[in-house]
């Protein structure tokens, strides 16, 4: 439960008496001004409860709540008035939008009352609202997961896409807001309508052509609370600038994250395509003529290891599917026994990719798998040998009857890769 309490007055004897009164009851914090409180709201933990003096020198009451709703909304606000007029009440109520309006002089069983009932008020909504957002997360989680599974070929490139787009945003002040990486799942769902044989009828620089952008859009803005992403989604093909101030308006906000979608596509396809990082932004300005430095320098920031790893480095290795981890990249493309192709090269696996794959292995239905090798670095093949066995140690383990420890790492890397003399089989 958030007991956290701010209290605002001009009066710096009213605000001793209530942290007085109410110490070890609540954690009460007080402000002697509007501006005082916005900074306390802006650099503290979230308050449950915001309760502020209506009259108050250069920002009044009403003004505060104002302000402070803007960025904290699911703040309960309350209001403290000697005044009791009528227009004051229907301010408080209609543009405050205030959960209790209480008179001075307030009694403290009142005010505790008040507090009380405003902090539940506030694990109420708050509960509500994070059991709502992670229904609709689990939600999209399933859908995505379908859509990779039935089109793995369109949407194998998402993963790493939303992952450009969260380091882009974050390289630009923008936090890894939740609706950018949402637009980064769903922003190829149009190529589904169309259908997966068209996939390569998208421009040069592998983002979607205007039709399936449209029709994604359209799409998306069906569900509850995606306007934006469908805005996002619907934008991105033509998206060309970065507002000055991309956080100060909804518009804004979907402008940039649409100009960050687009690059975090373009950028992806041509590191997919097998050039090299300084190719692949020289290819993206070209895509997008008058790119903002400043994103095209963020772009350079991204961490592209999976694609810019020489072959010498990252070995192909021979995996059974039941050994396969999330995570691990393919180092070739996974085909049926038909020579169908489920998953190209470069592809970063995901939970629901392994399932697949592993049920068509029981099947028999899967020609050999590859990933790239883990490539130890020299801190942690030090750290390996640090934590060794010396020899004398070794041999008191077996005469012991212990597991022998060269055999038990053997064990290991055999149940990770398969080795070079262990023929690969379905799992049983």
């Amino acid at each position: 439960m958030n007991d956290r309490v701010l209290f605002v007055d001009d009066e710096q004897k009213m605000l001793d008496a209530v942290a007085r009164r109410f110490e070890g009851t609540f954690e009460i914090h007080t402000a002697s001004s509007g501006a005082m409180a916005l900074q306390m709201m802006e650099h503290q933990d979230p308050f449950g409860v915001v309760i502020c003096d209506m009259r108050m020198p250069q920002m009044d009451g009403l003004q505060l709540i104002k302000e402070a709703r803007k960025k904290f909304p699911d703040s309960i606000y309350m209001m403290l008035t000697g005044n009791q007029d009528l227009t004051t009440a229907c301010n408080a109520v209609n543009v405050g939008q205030v959960f209790r309006l209480l008179h001075k002089p307030c009694h403290s069983s009142v005010l505790h009352r008040a507090i009380e009932d405003g902090l539940m008020q506030y694990d109420l909504l708050n509960g509500r609202e994070d059991l709502l957002r992670r229904t609709f997360g689990g939600a999209l989680t399933v859908l995505t997961e379908i859509l990779e599974l039935t089109h793995p070929i369109v949407f194998q490139r998402s993963h790493t896409v939303m992952r450009f787009v969260d380091e882009l945003a974050d390289q630009m002040g923008l936090g890894k807001p939740w609706d950018y990486r949402v637009a980064a799942s769903l922003a190829n769902i149009g190529r589904v309508v169309v259908g997966e044989h068209d996939q390569d009828r998208s421009d040069t620089y592998g983002v979607c052509i205007d039709s399936e952008a449209e029709i994604a859009g359209r799409l998306i803005a069906n569900i509850p609370r995606l306007t934006d992403v469908a805005e996002i989604v619907r934008r991105h093909p033509n998206a060309s600038r970065i507002p000055d101030h991309p956080e100060q308006s909804r518009e804004t906000r979907i402008e940039a994250g649409a100009l960050l979608l687009r690059t975090a596509i373009v950028y992806e396809f041509h590191l997919r395509s097998g050039l090299k990082p300084d190719r692949a932004l020289t290819q993206l300005t070209h895509a997008i003529p008058g790119l903002a430095k400043s994103v095209l320098d963020a772009a350079a920031r991204l961490d592209v290891s999976e694609f810019s790893a020489p072959d010498d480095e990252r070995p192909d290795v021979e995996i059974r599917p039941y050994a396969l981890k999330e995570g691990m990249i393919l180092a070739q493309n996974v085909q049926t026994r038909d020579g169908s192709l489920l998953l190209s090269k470069g592809t970063r696996l995901s939970q629901a990719f392994i399932e697949r794959l592993q049920q068509m292995a029981i099947r028999d239905d899967l020609r050999p798998l590859f990933v790239q090798a883990i490539v130890e670095t020299p801190d942690a093949q030090e750290a390996s040998e640090d934590s060794e066995p010396n020899a004398a140690d070794e041999s008191q383990g077996q005469s012991d009857g212990d597991t022998d420890v060269g055999a038990n790492a053997d064990h290991v890397a055999a149940d990770s890769f398969s080795v070079a003399d262990e023929p690969v089989a379905a799992p049983i």
